[in-house]
């Protein structure tokens, strides 16, 4: 996994300073195409909050900044943590000593953590402070889009038949649905260089979920009440524009 992530870094920065090479950023407002990778640290509030703690998110995405500054795109990121809060539901089948017993009758062991994922599109504008970098500014986004997030159960023995695949879903809280979100930051373009460009700052993520599992094995009952989750993040993102190439023009006298 580490290697394909390097591999996918130096492959973006190869294409970036390609494309930088071709193209001259002058004191005017441009419109390119850009590729951009974030991290972002989140917490968690409402009921998402009774379910997990700090968070992190990785991802990716791709967007258009316009002539007007005007910004539209679509992003893509992964949710993962060891914070896990709900971690009572293996209880029918540990006890209250929280000891899994396999099929050879040895401990087994397991870990709980959050897995989930989002998908949005974005739309905003660029605010410029003052020249002559005016293609950076404050950056204001609203989106809409899906969030899905679970409890991973990982058993690493394979002996334990009341954990394999199929059992897990009983377990693990699948939930999704429709999500909102809210960001403000500063969104950064270097004329000079044209390499550091990038944003950072705060998103608030809401969403309004349900368990989609057909019945909860611990409850003993299907869960079907409606849940608010919600994320505010901290967030960091390295941005890769791709210009148009510019023909200039000379005039002999």
């Amino acid at each position: 996994m580490n290697r394909i992530l390097v591999s996918s870094f130096f492959l973006l920065f190869s294409l970036s300073a390609f494309s930088q090479s071709q193209s001259v950023l002058k004191d005017s407002v441009v419109s390119f195409s850009m590729l951009h990778i974030h991290y972002g640290l989140n917490l968690p509030l409402a009921d998402m909050s009774d379910r997990f703690g700090l968070s992190n998110s990785l991802g990716a995405g791709f967007g258009v900044k316009t002539q007007k500054n005007v910004v539209i795109g679509l992003e893509g990121s992964y949710l993962f943590s060891r914070n896990v809060k709900e971690t009572d539901m293996l209880e029918n089948i540990t006890g209250e000593t929280g000891l899994l017993i396999s099929a050879s009758g040895l401990l087994a062991t397991y870990t709980f953590s959050q897995k989930g994922f989002s998908l949005q599109l974005q739309g905003g504008k660029i605010i410029p402070f003052k020249k002559p970098n005016i293609n950076s500014g404050l950056m204001v986004l609203l989106g809409a889009g899906y969030l899905q997030h679970k409890i991973g159960i990982e058993v690493n023995d394979n002996e334990a038949p009341m954990l394999s695949k199929e059992y897990k879903k009983g377990y693990d809280r699948l939930t999704n649905g429709f999500m909102l979100t809210q960001f403000i930051g500063y969104f950064f373009v270097d004329s000079k260089h044209k390499r550091i460009n990038c944003y950072a700052g705060v998103e608030i993520m809401e969403a309004f979920t349900k368990n989609r599992r057909s019945w909860n094995y611990d409850e003993q009952r299907k869960d079907d009440n409606v849940r608010k989750d919600i994320f505010v993040s901290i967030k960091f993102g390295w941005v890769i524009p791709f210009y148009r190439s510019q023909t200039e023009k000379f005039y002999y006298y």
